[in-house]
């Protein structure tokens, strides 16, 4: 199951971006506002630009039977249910209620490399993904269960 990036986003900000180059195109013609129309139009192309790159780039999150593939941008790592010991939701601030989603390794299989970029490091031999994804935490943490059990039970 490949579950890709969430682009809204990057698409709402490209739209106001354009918006913005609109509004000092118009100050700067009609309203005479010549360097500061100037500089609204040139970070508004510059925040367009990086819009466009954010929503052409390649990201997303395939789940497979032995393991589950994460690409972002130019990096991509696969991560085997063999070296896998669990996958849970963990609160990190009690106030606001905010959740991540963390896949805890074998001590012996973490490689903090190969997750840089990917991940986040969130603790001795556990990594947490980014809540950047198409699906909800709490979707993409019971299907990686639910194959990771599957990957177990063949296993046994």
């Amino acid at each position: 199951m490949k579950i890709l990036e969430n682009k809204r986003g990057a698409k709402l900000n490209l739209l106001s971006s354009l918006i913005l180059f609109c509004i000092g195109g118009v100050l700067y013609y009609y309203y005479d506002y010549r360097a500061s129309a100037i500089f609204t139009m040139v970070v508004s192309a510059i925040c367009a630009v990086f819009c466009l790159k954010k929503i052409f780039q390649e990201s997303f999150i395939l789940i497979e039977n032995d393991g589950f593939v994460i690409k972002k941008a130019g990096r991509q790592a696969k991560f085997y249910f063999a070296d896998i010991k669990g996958v849970y939701t963990k609160i990190v601030e009690k106030k606001s209620g905010v959740e991540i989603l963390v896949v805890s390794f074998g001590r012996a299989k973490f490689d903090l490399e190969l997750i840089r970029g990917l991940m986040y490091h969130a603790g001795e031999s556990d990594a947490s993904l980014p809540n950047i994804y198409e699906k909800s935490i709490y979707e993409i943490r019971s299907i990686i269960k639910e194959k990771l059990e599957n990957f177990n039970s063949k296993q046994a």
